[in-house]
């Protein structure tokens, strides 16, 4: 009977390592500090990463027609010698088609990026993640769910959004959370970073970046205000939270279970 009582515990709170390993990778995780903070000019604008390089391209606008293209390293935000000077509309598209990575390309199932092992396309305008070669498809977008809670139905819909990032090796889903019990709303936002392969999740972004290095190590914040490094640094704090209100129910009952052991113990050292 003693080793069934140790299995048992042993087994509860080998459940609770399990749910623990969950929640670190499902709880969502922030940026933290950035590397340096973007001091643009009053008419500059960030446009992204260079191919290849870890270099940042921003336009200077200047007049109708002048664009200066500056480079920036992306490790520092130190300025690069050297600046793209064009003074034509249509040159300045296609200076950008150059200049900037590609946010998207083309599969045979439509506009899109297909993963570095060629096994799996991911398709933008049907957020969905298919097998090249069979259409089978691995991830789709847009799910709703509906829970009931003490104070009447709640609503948690999550509208998707899929954009190629990191080296085709993962992808980014926009999940947009609204949360609805009777008057009051919230509608939370987060990232949620997942393989190409096989559409599991690899980590979850508490902030949606504007945009991120095909390489997969570095990101510029929605604002456009920083450059941070990737991945996302783990909220421990949230995740030390979650596992002790977790654990509080084994640590009530191991001790009520102790009090009552101790209690009979008591009670038979006094009984005559």
């Amino acid at each position: 009977m003693k080793w069934v009582k140790r299995g048992l515990w042993l087994a509860a709170w080998g459940c609770w390592v399990w749910v623990g390993w969950g929640l670190y990778r499902e709880l969502p995780r922030d940026l933290g500090r950035p590397l340096f903070q973007l001091n643009l000019a009053r008419n500059e604008s960030l446009l992204g990463f260079a191919p290849g390089k870890e270099v940042l391209v921003s336009v200077l606008v200047r007049g109708s027609e002048d664009r200066i293209f500056r480079f920036r390293d992306a490790r520092t935000g130190a300025l690069r010698d050297g600046e793209t000077r064009v003074l034509d509309h249509d040159r300045t598209l296609r200076s950008i088609d150059q200049l900037v990575e590609p946010r998207s390309g083309s599969t045979k199932w439509g506009p899109g990026v297909v993963s570095t092992d060629g096994r799996s396309s991911l398709v933008l305008h049907s957020q969905t993640l298919m097998e090249t070669e069979t259409g089978r498809v691995v991830f789709e977008g847009d799910t709703k769910r509906r829970f009931v809670g003490p104070d009447g139905p709640i609503e948690l819909s999550v509208s998707t959004d899929v954009l190629p990032v990191g080296g085709r090796r993962l992808f980014g889903v926009c999940e947009y959370w609204r949360f609805r019990v009777g008057s009051w709303t919230t509608i939370p936002q987060t990232l949620a970073m997942r393989s190409m392969t096989d559409a599991t999740l690899c980590y979850r972004m508490r902030e949606i970046p504007f945009i991120c290095a095909a390489n997969g190590t570095q990101c510029i914040d929605g604002n456009r205000t920083g450059v941070y490094a990737l991945p996302p640094h783990v909220n421990y704090p949230l995740l030390a939270l979650c596992q002790a209100i977790l654990a509080l129910p084994l640590a009530l009952l191991w001790a009520a279970l102790r009090w009552r052991r101790k209690r009979r113990m008591r009670l038979a050292s006094t009984a005559p």
